[in-house]
């Protein structure tokens, strides 16, 4: 995960996906796409980092990376002005995972008032 601290989006990207089709059900296949959605993300890309936060969700319902990917997700959606989609993620992701720590995010980012 070097790559990915050092802005080396490609390789980092090359790499997690590598580990995805090598091994797919292993424990830290989830992180490896959560880590492809990252690098998206980072690069402004957010229609194909939203793609990969919601397979992380259907390939991997278990995986502690789902609170993260659910508000990145949401932040995706905002971004592409899918404002009622945003919300609609931040208010699932509170329902579904409320002792996160990207539940309280998405309660803060839900607050009536806050300035958008």
């Amino acid at each position: 995960a070097m790559d990915l601290t050092q802005g080396r989006y490609s390789a980092a990207m090359a790499g997690f996906r590598q580990f995805i089709e090598l091994y797919p059900q292993h424990d830290l296949a989830d992180n490896a796409r959560f880590g492809v959605a990252e690098c998206f993300f980072a690069q402004s890309q957010y229609d194909s980092a939203a793609a990969e936060y919601g397979a992380l969700e259907r390939d991997h319902p278990g995986s502690d990376k789902l609170p993260a990917a659910l508000y990145k997700l949401a932040l995706c959606f905002e971004r592409g002005d899918q404002k009622a989609k945003a919300q609609e993620t931040l208010q699932a992701l509170v329902k579904r995972f409320p002792h996160s720590g990207e539940a309280q995010l998405a309660r803060d980012r839900l607050a009536p008032g806050r300035p958008r």
